[in-house]
């Protein structure tokens, strides 16, 4: 409550157990399909691995092929997932299902909470303690749906509204050019222009030309001199 009596809880709605599951399924299949196109790329490896000779599978040229592929595959599936996390807190199967990521309060997560504490670090931790992945499921029957990745990165999964998207999307990143580069911009309509122009290609005014102001912000006129006069 604030000083007004006003409730200041956070308004999102969490996103039911099934649809997190049906998330992460849909993040699976996600990640499973550099693997498909690998063994279509080499059907040979497909079959050693069926076999269960994948030990004795010695296609050099082949084996190549098919570790190159789900690599890159791989790297794809992350940037991906990279650039939903960073522009809309979300992985693929979130955006499918409709839910995403934020803080308690309901503020947006940064990019960087998400992918170092809510990801990365539980991966380390399951590097060295296999029973985490099992512990960090289970925590989902808790009251509040947060998983034990949740807790440690202080975010909670909600059912995404779009009305909330100016409060919890960044800004648009500007092109590196436009970062670098200088930029001045046409006092006539603000139109920006690179910092060595002279004219605004929009509307063709000088931009180093003064605005004019009008109303409160217009400037006194200097007061008129007075005439001199002669009698006759």
């Amino acid at each position: 409550m604030d000083a007004w009596g006003n409730s200041t809880a956070p308004t999102y709605v969490l996103a039911s157990r099934g649809s997190r599951f049906g998330a992460a399924l849909v993040n699976g299949i996600f990640a499973a399909v550099p693997i498909i196109v690998g063994f279509m790329v080499d059907p040979n490896s497909f079959h050693a691995a069926a076999s269960g000779s994948v030990g004795e599978y010695t296609g050099a040229s082949t084996s190549a092929s098919f570790g190159g592929v789900t690599l890159l595959g791989w790297i794809v599936v992350l940037i991906v997932n990279g650039i939903l996390l960073a522009r809309r807190s979300q992985s693929v199967g979130k955006v499918a299902l409709g839910i995403e990521i934020v803080r308690t309060d309901g503020s947006r997560a940064s990019f960087w909470r998400l992918a170092g504490l809510r990801w990365g670090l539980g991966f380390v931790i399951n590097v060295f303690l296999r029973i985490y992945t099992l512990v960090d499921v289970l925590f989902i029957v808790r009251k509040d749906r947060r998983c034990l990745h949740d807790l440690i990165a202080g975010t909670v999964v909600v059912v995404r509204d779009e009305r909330r998207e100016d409060e919890v999307a960044p800004l648009p990143m500007r092109p590196l050019l436009e970062v670098v580069r200088p930029v001045r911009r046409c006092p006539a309509c603000a139109h920006d222009m690179p910092g060595d122009s002279v004219y605004c290609s929009n509307c063709g005014g000088r931009l180093d030309a003064e605005p004019v102001r009008t109303g409160a912000d217009a400037p006194s006129s200097a007061p008129a001199t007075e005439e001199e006069t002669f009698q006759w």
